[in-house]
């Protein structure tokens, strides 16, 4: 039987076969710095639309769909 050692992306959660490859990986995500925005639809329970903004300073709107 072998062994297999894998790194794991911890923002997004691939697997790389080394180390090097995993941390590039982490290290190019943008990093959450707050949710800016948000919006509901009536009477719903979560926010359909949400604003964040992120560590480099941009902001992007995600909208959730069904």
């Amino acid at each position: 039987m072998k062994t297999k050692t894998l790194y794991t992306c911890e923002v997004c959660h691939t697997d790389y076969a080394n180390k090097v490859d995993a941390l590039e990986c982490e290290h190019s995500h943008s990093k959450i710095d707050l949710v800016k925005d948000f919006r509901y639809i009536p009477k719903a329970k979560y926010p359909n639309k949400i604003e964040i903004k992120f560590a480099d300073g941009t902001t992007h709107w995600y909208r959730v769909t069904q």
